[in-house]
C-alpha cells in the first residue's frame, strides 16, 4: 500500500495532541504525521517513528509551513490537517482508494465539540461562491452554504465541488507539485489557501476538486479574534484572488471562470452581466479589481 504524509501546521494549539493521537489510531495504512511547529516550542511529548517534527524559530504563516512540510514529506499521497480535528477510522485507506492523479479530494466537514471530542453540525458538503453585495464593505468572494446543492447531490458518495474550508485536504504530492503549491509570492504567508488549490485545479488544470462522503472528519473553530495584522492580509489575499478569478488571470489558466460558475451556478445574488467586459472595466475604474 502506498504512504501517505498528514501535514499539521501548528501554533501553540492545546488540541494538537489530541489530533495526533486520533490520527494515529485512526489510520489503517502506511503513514507518516509531519507537525510543523511554526514560531513556537513543541507542547506534545508524543514520539514516534510515523512522527516527525520541524521547527521553524520564526513564524512564517500557514503557506510557507505546509510548503516546507511537503518537500519533506515522503508519502505518494500528502493530506493537510488543521492541529484541532477529529477524522474518521480508516481515513487513509478509504481516501487513497477514491483518488484521482489530478484530484483534490475533501472529506465531509462537520464542527468538532473539544470537549467531548465528537462531531456535530453537519455534513458541510456543498459551498457557493457569495458575490459581494456591497464592494465597500466586501472586497472578495466568500463562501457560503449552498443547500440547493447539497440536496441534489445528497446520495453521491464522490461529488464536484467548487471549493472548500481549508482544514483539511488530500491529494497526490505530484499534482501538489504540478500546480506549484501555496504560491508565496502572490499571497504571502496566510489566507485563502484552499481558494487557491480550487482554482488553480479547476482553471489551469484538467483536474477538480471532489468531496468524498466515504470520509468525514470534524473541525474546531476557536473563538478568538485575528491579529489586526493577519486580518489585514487575509482581506488582501481576498481582493488578489477576486481579481485572478474575475479577470482569468490565474498563471497558466485553460478554463474561464465563467465556465467553472456555469458548471455549479446559478448562485444566489449574482449580477446578470458580472462577466461584460463593460462590468469588469466598472469594477477596475472603482479600485474593485
Amino acid at each position: 500500500m502506498s504512504k501517505l504524509s498528514v501535514i499539521i501546521p501548528s501554533y501553540k494549539d492545546p488540541y494538537l495532541n489530541k489530533t495526533i493521537e486520533w490520527v494515529l489510531s485512526a489510520s489503517h495504512g502506511d503513514i507518516e504525521i509531519i507537525v510543523f511547529l511554526d514560531g513556537c516550542e513543541n507542547n506534545t511529548d508524543i514520539v514516534g517513528n510515523r512522527l516527525k517534527y520541524i521547527h521553524s524559530k520564526e513564524k512564517v504563516g500557514m503557506r510557507e509551513a505546509i510548503n516546507r512540510a511537503v518537500k519533506e514529506s515522503t508519502g505518494k499521497y500528502i493530506m493537510k490537517l488543521d492541529s484541532h480535528c477529529k477524522i474518521s477510522d480508516g481515513f487513509d485507506v478509504k481516501m487513497m482508494n477514491d483518488i484521482e492523479d489530478d484530484w483534490i479530494s475533501v472529506p465531509s466537514r462537520y464542527s468538532l465539540n473539544v470537549n467531548k471530542w465528537k462531531k456535530f453540525n453537519g455534513p458541510i458538503d456543498h459551498l457557493y461562491l457569495k458575490f459581494p453585495d456591497n464592494f465597500k464593505k466586501e472586497i472578495g468572494f466568500r463562501y457560503r452554504l449552498f443547500n440547493e446543492r447539497a440536496e441534489l447531490k445528497k446520495n453521491e458518495m464522490i461529488t464536484d465541488i467548487i471549493g472548500f474550508q481549508g482544514s483539511c485536504w488530500f491529494m497526490h504530492k505530484s499534482f501538489f507539485e504540478k500546480i506549484g503549491g501555496l504560491d508565496e509570492s502572490i499571497f504571502g504567508s496566510f489566507g485563502s489557501e484552499a481558494h487557491e488549490l480550487s482554482m488553480k485545479t479547476w482553471l489551469t488544470t484538467n483536474g477538480k476538486v471532489v468531496r468524498n462522503r466515504n470520509v468525514w472528519y470534524a473541525h474546531y473553530s476557536p473563538p478568538t479574534r485575528k491579529r489586526r495584522s493577519l486580518r489585514k492580509s487575509m482581506l488582501n489575499n481576498m481582493k488578489k484572488a477576486f481579481r485572478l478569478d474575475m479577470c482569468n488571470e490565474w498563471p497558466g489558466q485553460i478554463r474561464s471562470f465563467k465556465w467553472l460558475i456555469d458548471k455549479f451556478g446559478p448562485f444566489p445574488g449574482w449580477p446578470d452581466n458580472w462577466y461584460d467586459d463593460l462590468y469588469i472595466s466598472y469594477l477596475k475604474m472603482k479600485g474593485y479589481l
